[in-house]
C-alpha cells in the first residue's frame, strides 16, 4: 500500500544507483531509503485507473547528476547518516512541545542573506547546498535493529539539543520506541540506554547527513506538489545549461586541436546522446564563434602592444584599428565558412 513515483534516468549503473537515487529524492523532496535501493529489486505496480502518466517526461542523466556533486558531499551522503533504515520519515511527528530540535537547518539559514525570486524560491545552486543534520526514523524498526537505531537516534537528539534534560530524552526515546519498534523494547531498557548516552552527551557532535538547495518563502502556503514541480524547473534549467556548456567545450577543444568538429565528433568527445548533441549544437556553436572572435581580437591587441612603438601607434592608430577589424572579420568569415562546409 502507499504511493509510488517513477522517474526515467539515463546512465544508471549498480555502482552509482544509490547516490543518484539520493539526489533525485532530494530534488523531489521525498524520503530516501538507501536499504531499499538495489538493481535487482522488483517494483510491483498495482492497478490504478487514475494513475498520472506524463508522456513528455524530463529524463535525469546519472553522469550529470554525479558530476554536479562535490566529492566531499558524496561522502556525506553515504557515510554520515545516523542509521541504516528501511523506510524513513521525519520523527518530528512524535512531539516537539518542549522545543526539542530534530534538525539544525534553521541555524544555517539564519546566517544566510535570503532573497526570494518571483516564484518565492531561493536556489542556492548545486554546489552551494546547505549541509545540515536531520534526524530520521524508519516507519518500522524490526527486532534485530532496535538497539542500534534507537541509540543512534538518542545520540542525534543530544548532539542537536545540548541542554536537553534526561527526562525529556527518555520521553522522546520511549515515544520513538512505542511508535516504531515491532516489538518495542521494555521501558527499563530505554531508561538504561538514555542514561548511558546522556552521561556522554558532551562528546557527541552533530554530523551533516542531508543537504538543502531550495529555500521557500514562508509567507506563502506551499503544497508538496508545488515544491516538487518548481524544483524540477530549476533542475531542468541547470541540466540544459550544463549540456550546452559541455557541447560548447567539446567544439572548442576540437577546434583548438585542429580537428574536425562535426556533430558526430562532438558526440564522441562528450559521450552524450546524438539527439542531445543535435539539440545544443547550433546554440553552442554560436557561443564558440563569439569566444573565438574575442580571442582573435585580443591576440591582435597583444601584437600591437608588444611589437609596435608608442609613436608608431599614435601616428597609425586609425590604420591599425582598421587592420584589426579587417583581420577579425576575416577570421570570423573563415570560421563560419568552415562550419557551413563541414558541419553535420
Amino acid at each position: 500500500t502507499g504511493y509510488g513515483l517513477m522517474v526515467k534516468v539515463d546512465g544508471l549503473t549498480p555502482e552509482n544507483l544509490k547516490i543518484v537515487a539520493k539526489e533525485i529524492a532530494n530534488a523531489l523532496s521525498i524520503p530516501f531509503d538507501k536499504n531499499a535501493i538495489s538493481y535487482d529489486r522488483n517494483n510491483i505496480l498495482s492497478f490504478d485507473p487514475d494513475a498520472y502518466y506524463n508522456d513528455n517526461v524530463e529524463v535525469f542523466n546519472a553522469s550529470e547528476i554525479i558530476a554536479s556533486i562535490p566529492q566531499t558531499a558524496q561522502k556525506v551522503y553515504t557515510q554520515n547518516s545516523y542509521y541504516n533504515s528501511n523506510s524513513t520519515t521525519n520523527p518530528t511527528l512524535h512531539c516537539n512541545r518542549s522545543g526539542t530540535r530534530y534538525s539544525n537547518l534553521e541555524e544555517f539559514k539564519a546566517g544566510l542573506h535570503i532573497n526570494f525570486d518571483n516564484n518565492g524560491v531561493m536556489d542556492l545552486g548545486a554546489i552551494n547546498k546547505i549541509p545540515y543534520t536531520q534526524l530520521f526514523l524508519p516507519n518500522v524498526i524490526r527486532l534485530h535493529n532496535r538497539d542500534r537505531i534507537l541509540s543512534s537516534f538518542a545520540i542525534g537528539l543530544v548532539s542537536l539539543n545540548k541542554n536537553i534534560a534526561l527526562g525529556v530524552l527518555i520521553e522522546r526515546l520511549n515515544q520513538a520506541n512505542l511508535d516504531r519498534c515491532k516489538p518495542p523494547l521494555e521501558f527499563h531498557e530505554i531508561v538504561k540506554m538514555a542514561k548511558g548516552i546522556y552521561k556522554r552527551k558532551d562528546t557527541y557532535e552533530s554530523k551533516p547527513n542531508a543537504t538543502r538547495r531550495f529555500l521557500y518563502d514562508p509567507q506563502r502556503k506551499w503544497e508538496k506538489y508545488e515544491k516538487n514541480s518548481i524544483n524540477m524547473k530549476y533542475l531542468n534549467a541547470d541540466r540544459r545549461a550544463n549540456s550546452l556548456k559541455k557541447v560548447e567545450n567539446a567544439i572548442l577543444e576540437l577546434y583548438d586541436a585542429g580537428n574536425r568538429y562535426w556533430k558526430s565528433d562532438v558526440t564522441k568527445v562528450t559521450r552524450m546522446h546524438p539527439d542531445t548533441v543535435a539539440k545544443y549544437y547550433l546554440p553552442a556553436f554560436k557561443e564558440v564563434q563569439k569566444i573565438l572572435a574575442c580571442k582573435h581580437y585580443y591576440s591582435l591587441l597583444d601584437f600591437q602592444n608588444q611589437y609596435i612603438g608608442l609613436y608608431y601607434k599614435q601616428k597609425r592608430n586609425v590604420g591599425m584599428l582598421s587592420f584589426m577589424v579587417k583581420h577579425q572579420k576575416e577570421q570570423e568569415e573563415g570560421f563560419t565558412s568552415y562550419f557551413k562546409r563541414y558541419h553535420r
